[in-house]
């Protein structure tokens, strides 16, 4: 077997700010990959995966340093590159460090070694899942926008019943010009906090479409059960122990088929019905 350069390595890599890894193969009887042995790594790869660079090198990933982990989802791409000559590059979750990673591995002059180049990318994944979060959510309430309401009526399948609940904020534009803004996200929180006690999990589809407007979508729910949820739902919203907000909450109206053929007219059905409550309660 060619000779590794440990010093030639160190002198070439050491200094590298981006973690740097050379890594040996370990097959079984049948040729397979069972582990991987770190022969060289700089010391920005140390710090990342947070074992002192000593304790690294010589030693197997899986059986010595990190024994009580058993994901090896990472290795068919080692052997991969160190016996295949294949380069990757990968953008996966390390359950051993508790990171997001980006590896580059790509064949070694030597065969059944591989050379690894790592960065963290925990930060960018977070930031990227609270913009995915900002374009299918609700802020201030946390349930679906209007972006996921348009995707979710786009994929609904036009056959079983389908309920819809259309629930109207009382006085929001009075709350929050007399009590300021987060008075009205309080009365949007206990209008979403009480429709999500009224249904079960995973019963109700909870969209904000508007400002103070809330489209709750029901499959496969009987008649009878919607509008005994409805009438529930309408004393939920009684209030007479919070002064700053309105004695209703809000208003409720609602619709129901066996068949569906238009979410949208479904929709619009629900929301003639909650105009007649609101009026109704004005009275």
């Amino acid at each position: 077997m060619e000779h590794f350069d440990y010093n030639v390595c160190k002198l070439c890599f050491d200094k590298m700010p981006i973690a740097f890894t050379i890594i040996e193969i370990l097959l079984n009887d049948k040729h397979e990959p069972i582990d991987f042995i770190f022969r060289y790594a700089n010391q920005a790869h140390a710090r990342l995966e947070e074992v002192d660079l000593e304790n690294m090198l010589g030693h197997r990933f899986y059986k010595e340093l990190f024994p009580e982990k058993h994901d090896k989802k990472w290795l068919r791409y080692y052997y991969s590159s160190a016996f295949q000559g294949k380069n990757h590059e990968l953008h996966e979750y390390s359950a051993e460090i508790d990171k997001y990673l980006k590896i580059i591995c790509y064949p070694w002059h030597i065969p059944g070694y591989c050379a690894c180049v790592l960065m963290d990318e925990t930060d960018l994944v977070e930031v990227q899942r609270q913009l995915n979060f900002l374009a299918g959510y609700d802020a201030a309430t946390r349930v679906q926008n209007r972006n996921s309401y348009v995707e979710f009526c786009g994929n609904l399948e036009n056959n079983g019943s389908v309920g819809v609940v259309f629930v109207d904020a009382n006085n929001l534009k009075l709350t929050n010009d007399t009590y300021g803004h987060d008075m009205g996200d309080y009365l949007l929180q206990l209008i979403v906090e009480r429709i999500n006690s009224r249904f079960a999990k995973g019963e109700a589809n909870i969209f904000r479409i508007g400002g103070d407007e809330f489209v709750v979508i029901l499959n496969g729910i009987s008649k009878k059960s919607c509008r005994e949820k409805i009438m529930a739902l309408r004393q939920d919203f009684k209030n007479s122990e919070l002064v700053h907000l309105p004695k209703d909450l809000a208003a409720v109206g609602w619709s129901w088929t066996s068949h569906l053929s238009s979410i949208e007219d479904l929709v619009r059905e629900a929301d003639k019905d909650m105009y007649i409550a609101k009026q109704m309660s004005r009275q």
